[in-house]
Order: structure tokens, then sequence, then C-alpha cells
């Protein structure tokens, strides 16, 4: 957690680590963080509650609707539309956004479903995308970043990173299957998940083993030295799966160019020159990108991170999100 936010944090209230995901698991969860919010309300006497919304989130609009306290809801994802017991979920996604005095999505999917299910005298819902505080990732040259790691680049390789969980929609099997078209490009993968053991499959079946690294599970504070030896990132999500991809702008603060799908909210990609977007995620546009990129000197694919690190520094901050928030608490205890 960043420090001026610990710096300002009165008291902690710990919850039971939930051990698996099930939806018992989870509603015991909800109780237990009711009776927690519960006694910090009491404790506390809060202006407001902000919370992110989860699958089975109750407690936060139970509790502030018990006390009569302004609830401001964050909602990242709509994961609780494909879970099992959707119908209840849904239902209980409704009743987050209905008793949300604000609402914050990532996302323009989002904040379209939540708007339709908003009274037409509630607010509208906020729009903000995705963000990183910049304190948490550094930049650093490739040359010092690729000796850093536990294993060996050539300073003269062009290397595409991708970090984050492998999971289908972030069609890391076309990001192979485009490296499979060049003989001079390696690729640096980071990160676990479902996909795994197919992807290194595939990586086999395509002779790609001498050229395609997998990383397992880094810690977090660590992602900035492998995105610093790479040349270029992809992270792209498949059309047809609503998001706004994290690791972009992870990616672009640690002044590396990215190959990302042109959904709206990385248009400005295109526009600053930061990276490419491409119109379909299949593997020709992929190849045709990393081609491009390619091509180009690295000192100006260098500038191109720069470029989009200013940008994400400007534009996408997680404490222009609290400064937000802060801003709609002052106004509705002022109401």
């Amino acid at each position: 957690m960043p420090e001026e936010i610990q710096y300002d944090i009165a008291k902690f209230y710990f919850l039971p680590q939930q051990l698996d995901g099930s939806i018992r698991t989870r509603f015991e969860t909800q109780t237990k963080m009711l009776v927690k919010i519960h006694r910090a309300i009491q404790e506390m006497d809060p202006d407001a509650v902000v919370s992110r919304h989860s699958p089975t989130m109750i407690s936060a609009p139970v509790g502030t609707t018990m006390y009569g306290l302004p609830y401001i809801l964050l909602v990242r994802g709509l994961s609780h539309e494909d879970l099992k017991f959707s119908t209840i979920l849904r239902l209980l996604f409704h009743i987050n956004v209905r008793a949300a005095d604000e609402v914050y999505a990532a996302f323009k999917e989002i904040k379209q479903r939540t708007d339709t299910i908003r009274r037409p005298e509630q607010a509208e819902t906020n729009l903000f995308a995705n963000a990183v505080n910049p304190a948490n990732f550094k930049t650093d040259d490739l040359e010092t970043s690729r000796r850093g790691l536990d294993f060996d680049i050539d300073p003269s390789e062009f290397v595409v990173g991708f970090v984050g969980s492998l999971e289908a929609y972030h069609k890391v099997d076309h990001l192979i299957l485009a490296t499979a078209e060049f003989d001079d490009v390696s690729v640096i993968i980071v990160g676990d998940g479902p996909q795994r053991k197919r992807l290194e499959e595939l990586v086999a079946e395509e002779g790609l083993t001498d050229r395609i690294r997998f990383t397992g599970y880094i810690d977090h504070d660590r992602i900035d030295e492998y995105i610093a030896a790479c040349d270029v990132m992809y992270g792209v999500i498949a059309p047809d799966h609503p998001g706004n991809a994290i690791k972009c702008y992870e990616y672009l603060i640690c002044e590396r160019p990215v190959i990302t799908d042109s959904r709206e909210a990385f248009e400005f990609v295109g526009e600053i020159g930061a990276g490419l977007t491409i119109d379909s995620t299949e593997v020709d546009d992929v190849a045709k990108a990393i081609t491009e990129l390619k091509e180009r000197p690295r000192t100006e694919l260098l500038e191109m991170g720069r470029r989009g690190h200013d940008y994400v520094a400007a534009n996408h901050t997680w404490d222009q999100l609290a400064d937000s928030i802060a801003t709609d608490i002052e106004q509705l205890i002022d109401k």
C-alpha cells in the first residue's frame, strides 16, 4: 500500500483468510465482514464507506444502509455473470449498484450495465479506467535490466514481453504463433494460470523452446525488472471479452511501448505514439505489429515508451481516483 495512504490510516480491521472461492465461503466471509463494518462504524464514525465490488458483496450495502452512510462502489469486472448461482449474484450486483451513492466503473461495458440498473434520480456511473501507482514501478535501461534476470538475454535480441495471468482471453497463444513467423524474435512470458501447460506444449510443438521463456509467478514488486528487459510489451484482450487491461498501464509507466487491441480505452496509445493498436487479435495482425515495431530503431522505441510513461503518469494514477472519491464524499456530506 502506498506510504501516503498508510500514513493516514487510523486503524485496520482484519478479516479471516478466505481459503477458497466457494459460494459458501464467500457468504461466510461477508457475514464476518458485516460484523467488522458494524464495529468500525461504531468506533470510527466514518464519513463514508468505499468498497470494491466482489461477486457476493452484501455487507457494504447493508452496513451503509443501516447507518445512513454514503456508499462508494468500485467495479472492475463482471465476473459474477459467469459464476455458478449467477441469478443470485446478479441480484446482489443490482443491490450494490442501487445502494451506492456513487459508482466507479473500470471500463465502458461496466458503465453501460450499471447505468441501466441505477434509478433515474441516482448519479450516472463514473468511468475511471484502470491505473497505476508510479512509485511502485521503476524504469531502467535494457542492458542493466537484462543482466539482472535469472536467465541470459543477449543485449541485441528483440524481445517481446507479456505479464499477467495465463487466461485464454489474453491470447498469449497468438503471440506464440506470431513469434514462430520470425527467426530473431524472443518472448518472455511472466505469470501463471490455467493456460500455462497448453501454452508450453504449443511452444514445444512450434520448436520455440530456445526463444520463448516462461518465468512462472513473479512477485509484483519485481515485475518492472522484467518489463524493462523487453523492447516491446504485449497486452490484448479477446474482442468478445470486456475489459481494460491494467497491464498496459504498467507497461507504459515502465517506459516500454505496447501492442494492444483497439478498444476505446487505449485509443491514446496510437494517438500519442506509445505503441500500436491492432484491430483484431489474430495471429497475422500480431505478427504485423511485431514486424512494424521490430523495424524501428531502438532509440525510437524508447522514445515511444517515454511518451507512454508521461501520459499514464498524467492521466492514469490511483491517487487521481482517490481525489475524485474524496470530492464525492465532501459533496455528499454537504447535501
